[in-house]
């Protein structure tokens, strides 16, 4: 299993004039800090250096972070969830080298609002239902009002998915094989559901034994789980979860081993675990139905 990213020299916090630029690469609308030259050479025509506005963050406190959040962006941009472009990134000056780089969605310097569940589920119902999905299919107990933005303003409103730091392998270092293996047949986005994860308290992360123990996981129930009145949408996205290709996973789970950030053993289960929800996605969703409370009739039950 060969790593497959992306390498690029980056500053933190580079001192550069925003310029706002358009993207049109399913997540919307990105920033530049600033253009640069020309390329040099003939093979790059009509081509620029140019500094991307971009969120980064790193393995310091959470082992599995990088990982977590690299195998869950291409799988889900994959299937066509608006996650915004990403890669591993490589900072040549600065003191921890790789980190975990998405395009920054956020044109201004304002803090992005609380989604409100029920109307991004009337107004999305659609990516609504392919987010839940998604997120049971990656085992994420972690999808909160402020990890996922919806912007009303946007003609027609659009959707911005992002922060899978805690799911996969979790948050407990060096568990992050038992997680997956304990987590098999569990919905997980319904809080009582998930085990072995940290909690935090006044910022601080705590890590306890691993006990493997079912409900009180500190974690958060899916933000759109109760919202959510219909299962009108559930084939598409069963559809388009079950076409993801096995090379796929295989290639993004190996990713970072030769990178030092998870083992061959790590790679290997979460392959496993990928590889086995995406074809019983259906069958978890059944078994589960009760948890989604606003569905009170239900077309799809096989």
């Amino acid at each position: 299993m060969g790593a497959r990213f992306v390498a690029m020299k980056i500053k933190i916090d580079a001192p550069f004039p925003m310029i706002k630029a358009m993207s049109f690469i399913m997540a919307g609308l990105f920033s530049l800090l600033a253009i640069g030259s020309r390329v040099a050479g003939n093979g790059v025509l009509y081509s620029y250096h140019a500094s991307l506005r971009s969120i980064a963050k790193n393995n310091e406190v959470l082992k599995y972070c990088i990982s977590n959040e690299f195998i869950c962006a291409e799988i889900g941009r994959f299937i066509g969830l608006p996650i915004p472009p990403c890669g591993i990134v490589y900072a040549q000056d600065h003191a921890v080298k790789h980190w975990f780089a998405s395009l920054n969605f956020n044109l201004t310097a304002d803090d992005l609002p609380p989604v409100d569940p029920e109307q991004c589920v009337s107004v999305l119902p659609d990516l609504s239902t392919g987010l839940i999905l998604f997120d049971i299919w990656i085992a994420n107990p972690d999808r909160h009002r402020k990890n996922l933005s919806v912007d009303l303003a946007e003609k027609p409103p659009h959707m911005s998915i992002f922060d899978h730091s805690h799911a996969l392998f979790g948050n407990t270092n060096g568990e992050g094989a038992r997680r997956l293996n304990d987590l098999k047949d569990k919905l997980v986005i319904s809080d009582g559901t998930v085990v072995g994860q940290n909690q935090q308290a006044q910022g601080v992360v705590i890590s306890p034994p691993y006990l493997g123990i079912l409900g009180g996981t500190g974690q958060n129930r899916h933000c759109l789980l109760d919202s959510l009145k219909t299962d009108d949408y559930f084939s598409k996205w069963y559809d388009r979860i079950s076409s993801v290709p096995d090379y796929l996973i295989d290639d993004v789970c190996g990713g970072t081993v030769d990178l030092d950030m998870i083992t061959a053993l790590e790679a290997s289960t979460a392959k496993a675990f990928l590889i086995d929800r995406r074809n019983n996605v259906r069958k978890l969703v059944n078994s589960n139905q009760s948890e989604f409370s606003g569905i009170s009739q239900w077309r799809l039950t096989i």
